[in-house]
Order: C-alpha cells, then sequence, then structure tokens
C-alpha cells in the first residue's frame, strides 16, 4: 500500500536506504513492512540509484 504514503514520506525513507540505513532499520523506524520498503527500492530508476552512490562516495 505504498499509494496511502506522500512522496515526501517515500523519498525520505528512499534517503535513508541510499544513505546506507538498513531497509529492516528504515522499516521498523517509518513503521512499514520491510518488503514496501524493498519493492520501492526496485522501483527507483538505475540512473538515479548510480547518482545517489556516487554522491554518497564523494
Amino acid at each position: 500500500m505504498w499509494k496511502k504514503y506522500d512522496d515526501e514520506f517515500k523519498q525520505n525513507a528512499l534517503r535513508k536506504v541510499f544513505d546506507g540505513q538498513s531497509v529492516r532499520s528504515v522499516a521498523e523506524e517509518l513503521g512499514v513492512n520491510e518488503s514496501l520498503i524493498h519493492t520501492a527500492v526496485g522501483n527507483v530508476p538505475l540512473k538515479l540509484m548510480v547518482t545517489q552512490l556516487l554522491r554518497a562516495r564523494n
């Protein structure tokens, strides 16, 4: 039911994962199921993921 969350909530969740926090801890912190976070991460376009990883290295 990812659709019931606003864009800010989703971006916050994804940012936490891309910043290195585990999916489990993000899910627990936000009170959602881990599978929801895994699905969201899997739906992020490859270009965005690469950009995030490069930013994290710098």
